[in-house]
């Protein structure tokens, strides 16, 4: 409500990050995410309110809000990623931004059938994939870490990570 009242644009889909920003390449979730952003197939409410009070009502909390395609008064999609569209993805951390960066992206991907893919201006906050995908910002490069600290003294280390954690320890 607040954005169409200042001129900024509407909601056009709301999905809890489960979907949207799965980590661990599981494509089945991640393609319903893209089916309401690219194709306005799934679930429907009226407004982003909407959407997220009926999954509260359900019991499903923020992170699992399933994928929803937000209509207009006419019961249309407000709209669906199109060629031309531009997307900032504001992530910092790229370990949940990277399935999504790759479906917008690549032209090799086999995550999923994309159907037709919306040629789209994207740009990551920072670098989420080795890819030719616009960056807003370098990474810092941490500097007097553990791992470095203990290395340096000469000590053994041991790292061990579920592939979700994997990037944090290597």
């Amino acid at each position: 409500d607040r954005l169409s009242r200042l001129g900024l644009g509407q909601v056009a889909t709301v999905s809890g990050r489960y979907y949207s920003m799965d980590r661990d390449t599981r494509w089945d979730r991640v393609k319903l995410s893209w089916d309401a952003m690219v194709h306005s197939r799934g679930r429907t409410a009226r407004t982003a309110r909407e959407a997220v009070e009926r999954s509260y009502a359900e019991g499903v909390t923020d992170e699992f809000v399933v994928p929803t395609v937000i209509l207009d008064a006419q019961g249309s999609p407000v709209g669906p990623v199109r060629n031309g569209d531009s997307a900032i993805f504001f992530n910092f951390r790229g370990d949940r931004a990277r399935e999504l960066t790759r479906a917008f992206n690549l032209d090799e991907f086999d995550g999923f059938d994309r159907g037709e893919r919306p040629e789209v201006n994207f740009v990551c906050m920072m670098k989420y994939l080795d890819a030719d995908v616009p960056v807003a910002f370098a990474a810092p490069e941490p500097q007097d870490g553990l791992a470095e600290t203990l290395a340096e003294a000469g000590k053994t280390q041991l790292r061990l990570a579920e592939t979700e954690k994997f990037a944090h320890v290597t």
